[in-house]
């Protein structure tokens, strides 16, 4: 119980500062994406900061040592699970809806004009 109890302040000190620090990202990618007009900056700023706090939670895990690697190959393979159903049904079920998308962030007439 000795030597658990300052892993445990560091994980919860990890995922304090990590959680800041994706807020503050998050922040900053919408902010960016405001100012480059780019649509949907609130879900991009979402998704970067979800992310970072996916990745704080993994490296306070590991900092704690529960359950060994199980824990995090578990996580990792679910995350793994998580991120193909959401290509799959990006790409197959919403077809025109991908499309949508994609001419909406990137315009086919910009693309066109690029060198």
């Amino acid at each position: 119980m000795v030597l658990f109890t300052p892993k445990l302040l560091v994980a919860m000190l990890v995922v304090v500062f990590g959680s800041y620090c994706a807020r503050v990202v998050g922040s900053a990618v919408y902010t960016y994406c405001e100012d480059a007009q780019i649509p949907d900056a609130d879900l991009l700023g979402r998704i970067a900061r979800y992310l970072i706090v996916t990745f704080v939670v993994m490296i306070a895990i590991g900092q704690v040592e529960v359950g060994g690697d199980i824990v995090q190959r578990t996580f990792l393979i679910l995350l793994a699970g998580l991120v193909l159903a959401l290509a799959l049904a990006f790409g197959l079920g919403g077809k025109e809806w991908a499309a949508a998308m994609l001419e909406r962030w990137w315009p086919r007439h910009k693309r066109d004009n690029d060198p």
